[in-house]
């Protein structure tokens, strides 16, 4: 995105939060604003929407008549949330058992990520990539593609450009020296290229590069997957060599799936992470003197007599 169009959308948001405030401070809100204060776009009770809060969450892209409907519904969305505990908190008269709740749920919180974060920079616990092929080959059934990808090359030339003939062949040849040729025509400024026989792409994103719809030539594409789709379209050409193709229902590769088997291996352990990581910090906190016990808790001996030697 460029500065002319970040700061045209930053200008058109100023706009649109002021008019939306100007129109509000005939109501509840007031109009006067000290110098460089921010308007309150809505208050509830001691708790203030200021503009800058409402634009950092305005999204991107947004057309004006859409953007005057997100500011609405964000603005309601914002008092509502916070009306009820507002008068919630007038007409309970103990609350604090719902202060014992929020506190707990804060800490269950704050473990959840703190585990979270913890698991995430742990190493790949010692999964070697033949374990994980070993597991693929016994349970390849499990990978079956619920979507068509592809391999291959992109390519889109003006039509008029004298090397399309050898370029229609290049894109086709398995041969390293028409695969060079093909690439040092691609570093013309007119000539997008990519290239992918390397690695899976779904069909569906190969399909978006093409200015027509070619979902039909899906149907066309042969079980042994080379294929070449060509359209011409406002002086331009498009291309996609397929070099593979898997189709709906067969079964994924090794290297497209690899990933995924690591999450499952990492998902099956977490269980026992997060008990280890507990009693590890419950541990330092007897250790440190942060945690102290007076009653059995079967605790390990270690953490025992740490809590027994203070």
């Amino acid at each position: 995105m460029g500065a002319d169009t970040t700061m045209n959308r930053f200008l058109h948001i100023i706009a649109l939060i002021s008019l939306l405030a100007a129109s509000a401070s005939c109501g509840h809100l007031g109009s006067d604003v000290a110098p460089g204060e921010e308007h309150a776009l809505a208050v509830v009770g001691s708790q203030v929407l200021t503009e800058s809060a409402l634009k950092a969450d305005i999204p991107y892209g947004l057309s004006p008549d859409d953007s005057v409907k997100f500011v609405r519904a964000y603005v309601r969305q914002w008092i509502d949330a916070r009306l009820v505990g507002e008068i919630a908190s007038r007409n309970i008269g103990d609350m604090s058992h719902i202060d014992k709740m929020v506190e707990e749920y804060r800490n269950e919180l704050m473990m959840w990520e703190y585990t979270r974060l913890m698991y995430a920079e742990r190493p790949d616990m010692g999964i070697d990539r033949d374990s994980l092929r070993r597991y693929y080959e016994n349970n390849r059934e499990d990978y079956r593609a619920t979507s068509p990808v592809v391999r291959g090359i992109f390519l889109k030339i003006p039509a008029d450009d004298r090397r399309l003939p050898n370029i229609r062949k290049w894109i086709m040849s398995k041969n390293s020296d028409d695969l060079d040729r093909l690439e040092q025509a691609s570093m013309d400024e007119s000539v997008e290229y990519e290239y992918f026989r390397d690695e899976w792409m779904p069909w569906e994103l190969a399909a978006r590069k093409f200015p027509v719809d070619i979902s039909g030539k899906l149907a066309a594409m042969p079980a042994s997957g080379e294929h070449k789709v060509e359209i011409a379209r406002d002086s331009m050409v498009y291309m996609l060599a397929v070099s593979e193709f898997l189709p709906v229902g067969g079964v994924m590769p090794f290297e497209l799936v690899e990933d995924m088997i690591v999450e499952q291996f990492r998902s099956a352990h977490r269980p026992e992470y997060e008990r280890s990581l507990r009693q590890q910090l419950y541990e330092k906190g007897v250790s440190d003197g942060l945690v102290k016990v007076n009653i059995d808790l079967g605790i390990p001996e270690v953490a025992q007599q740490d809590k027994n030697n203070k």
